[in-house]
């Protein structure tokens, strides 16, 4: 059985993982809308089609 302190320290770290979690998850989404709202999605993505492996596109978009 965990102890109660092992427990407490444990609960304390995933605080503190969770709060930085939560704010690199709020840059990138904020990231992700100013390219959507710039129109600049549509060239990232074409961009990352052109220089990814043939094999990942077909394995991506098979049916």
């Amino acid at each position: 059985m965990v102890s109660r302190e092992a427990t407490a320290r444990l609960r304390t770290r995933l605080k503190s993982t969770g709060k930085g979690a939560k704010v690199a998850l709020g840059l990138f989404l904020i990231a992700k809308g100013m390219l959507i709202l710039f129109g600049l999605d549509k060239a990232l993505e074409t961009y990352l089609v052109d220089v990814s492996p043939d094999w990942l596109i077909r394995l991506t978009t098979r049916i």
